[in-house]
């Protein structure tokens, strides 16, 4: 480094001269050439020199000089190598080099280039350090903020080298296991930590456990194993999946599992079983019970498709019983199935069918209505009601209930009744019961015919009809 820029420090001016004419000789340039300590920091931050020679023997306080510049740029003392040179030159912090008067250039020269390239050495080792520092307190960091991640996980994690040794074990762990046993054998973990097959009897092989196979570069997931120890004596369900740790600068390998206590999962996945066992026989039952039921039933979701049907809806709609629910548009039902009022003429508006009026949140009163179709050309008088089906907190329609009862046997009790409270008297082969004396005065006979047969005839018109009146208040 030939061009550094170099700064003079002596209060003898023909001295300073003589030393700036060798130094631009050698090729080096002299920013600034000053005679006081006070000049020498100015210049010092003003120019930025490479390097600083300073003459001991003709500036004073030449080490509180040297000291402050000593900081940021290379000092080399110029000394004639009088005894109180000597003594200044000991007790001088950090200088560069000495450099005997009279000096050669040469030894001048290679001086000053020792100087900047120690410098330089050193400035770069500095600046090492402090990069180094900075590397060493990140992964300082990034450890502890691992190790807070680690021990806020509720499951656990163990992380081991290539010989089995724990490289990690969080308080997850130990919890869920138990215990923390160090130093045990890769080989005898299944017996030392009670590591069970999930029937809660067989050991589980140490050689096949998900952190054994990871050290191996197998990965593996959710292994179910049951955990029983001393420190666990009911025992614990745990799922564990573990991977291979990628090898570090030496080629070491390693292994890490998490795994975490799935007792309570197992134990609701039970008892979710058994409720849908039970639930499914409930079902069945219910079938059975819609299957075989007189009243027909018609379920339908929020937005009217029809869910379920049982048989006897199907027969009085018309639809043969062992085909499916035919997918029937909302608006083309009272039409398809020929809805119509209790007239049997005017047909019901699709708003106003009591299924379509439930999915609307509308409870209807059992109504009569008769149902006439090709499937059905003699038609059915039916009576039906509808039923909103809410949800749990009823703030909700889910779901559309219809109930149908076949009314036609009713209906035609109700015509024949009708027809015979309305026949003339002259059509009705009924004769008044004699008195027991004629308008003569004159005692009737018990045994004549005419008379008791009438009487017979009358009796059984009148029970007909009684027993008619009675078996519609009945229905």
């Amino acid at each position: 480094m030939t061009d550094a820029k170099i700064l003079i420090i002596q209060d003898e001016h023909s001295s300073a001269k003589h030393l700036e004419e060798r130094l631009i000789a050698l090729g080096y340039t002299v920013c600034a050439s000053v005679s006081s300590a006070p000049e020498a920091i100015e210049k010092a931050a003003e120019m930025h020199p490479d390097l600083a020679l300073i003459d001991l023997g003709l500036l004073r306080d030449a080490d509180s000089v040297a000291e402050q510049l000593s900081a940021d740029i290379p000092v080399i003392f110029l000394t004639d190598g009088s005894e109180g040179d000597l003594l200044q030159c000991a007790e001088a912090p950090h200088p560069f080099g000495y450099v005997l008067k009279p000096y050669e250039e040469q030894q001048l020269h290679l001086n000053i280039q020792t100087a900047l390239s120690m410098h330089k050495q050193i400035k770069k080792a500095q600046t090492d350090r402090v990069r180094d520092g900075k590397k060493i307190n990140e992964l300082q960091h990034q450890t502890q903020r691992m190790e807070t991640i680690l021990e806020s996980l509720s499951d656990g994690v163990i992380a081991v080298d290539e010989n089995g040794d724990y490289l990690t074990f969080n308080s997850s762990a130990k919890r869920i296991v138990g215990t923390y046993i160090p130093g045990t054998d890769l080989n005898r973990r299944s017996e030392e930590y009670g590591l069970f097959f999930p029937d809660r009897v067989t050991l589980f092989p140490s050689a096949d456990l998900p952190l054994a196979r990871a050290i191996h570069g197998e990965s593996s997931d959710d292994v179910e194993i049951f955990v029983r120890n001393p420190n666990v004596p009911e025992g614990t369900y745990i799922s564990i999946s573990g991977r291979p740790l990628p090898p570090d600068e030496s080629g070491a390998k390693g292994g890490v599992i998490v795994f975490r206590d799935i007792s309570t999962e197992k134990e609701t996945d039970a008892k979710l079983e058994q409720a849908i066992g039970e639930l499914s026989d409930q079902t069945k039952i219910m079938e059975t019970v819609l299957k075989n039921i007189n009243n027909g039933v018609v379920l339908s979701d929020a937005t009217n498709r029809i869910l379920f049907m049982n048989a006897s809806a199907k027969r009085i709609l018309g639809i043969e019983s062992d085909t499916d629910i035919p997918d029937i548009p909302v608006n083309e039902r009272s039409e398809t199935y020929g809805i119509f009022y209790a007239d049997g003429k005017t047909r019901v508006p699709t708003d106003y069918l009591p299924l379509v009026r439930a999915v609307k949140g509308e409870k209807t009163e059992e109504r009569t209505l008769f149902f006439r179709n090709e499937q059905n050309a003699d038609g059915t008088y039916v009576r039906i009601r509808g039923i909103p089906v809410l949800n749990s907190d009823r703030t909700m329609v889910k779901a559309g209930l219809a109930i149908l009862r076949d009314f036609t046997e009713h209906e035609k009790m109700k015509e024949r009744l009708a027809q015979i409270d309305g026949e003339p008297h002259d059509h009705i082969p009924f004769i008044e019961p004699a008195s027991d004396s004629d308008n003569n005065g004159h005692r009737a006979k018990a045994d004549s015919p005419d008379v008791t047969g009438n009487t017979e005839i009358a009796e059984k018109q009148e029970q007909i009809i009684e027993d008619l009146r009675e078996e519609l208040q009945l229905m």
